[in-house]
């Protein structure tokens, strides 16, 4: 019958990279993939939707 009996050493390494990743690893993560173009076309529809809001009042 065998034990079970997990290496310490694989937990300790994952451990390891999670605590040594650098700061440019977690900021891409997090990162969406969003030109600026893209976000420059959101804002402008956003300010068309505000002035035709206003525009009706």
């Amino acid at each position: 019958m065998s034990e079970f009996d997990p290496d310490p050493s694989a937990s300790t390494g994952r451990f390891r990279a999670f605590v040594e990743r650098g700061d440019e690893d977690l900021r891409s993560d997090r990162r969406l993939p969003v030109s600026a173009a893209a976000v420059v076309a959101v804002g402008v529809v956003i300010a068309v939707i505000v002035l035709v809001v206003v525009a009706l009042r």
